[in-house]
């Protein structure tokens, strides 16, 4: 798994694929608990150059607004030059991206082949 020293505690696994950073969370949640290392965790892969950014989201199953803002935070610091889309999202996290309309605001793929395949 890898992860900056201060990623302690949020469970990601990192891949390189097609010239993205593929960040894999491995969490099942992205709430106000871990928001602020998993923010962290992303301004240091956007800082470091990495500005083509796929987060795979397979095992998030709830997801709040802290975990939504630190996605959006994100996508504008990357903008307009980079990218930052989502993939392998489940319903329940469909449906509180929709119900806060940022739906309309990411890139979303069914997976992460069809993302590398769109993006490319």
């Amino acid at each position: 798994m890898d992860r900056p020293p201060f990623g302690q505690g949020l469970a990601v696994r990192e891949t390189q694929s097609e010239g993205f950073l593929v960040i894999h969370v491995e969490e099942s949640r992205l709430s106000a608990e871990n928001a602020p290392v998993f923010q962290a965790h992303l301004m240091h892969r956007i800082a470091a150059g990495n500005d083509h950014i796929i987060l795979d989201l397979a095992t998030v199953e709830s997801i709040d607004q802290a975990g939504i803002d630190v996605m959006r935070t994100s996508l504008q610091v990357v903008e307009p030059e980079g990218d930052l889309v989502l993939c392998s999202i489940t319903e329940p996290v469909m449906e509180q991206l929709r119900r806060t309309l940022m739906n309309r605001m990411f890139g979303i793929f069914l997976g992460l082949d069809e993302a590398i395949d769109a993006l490319t």
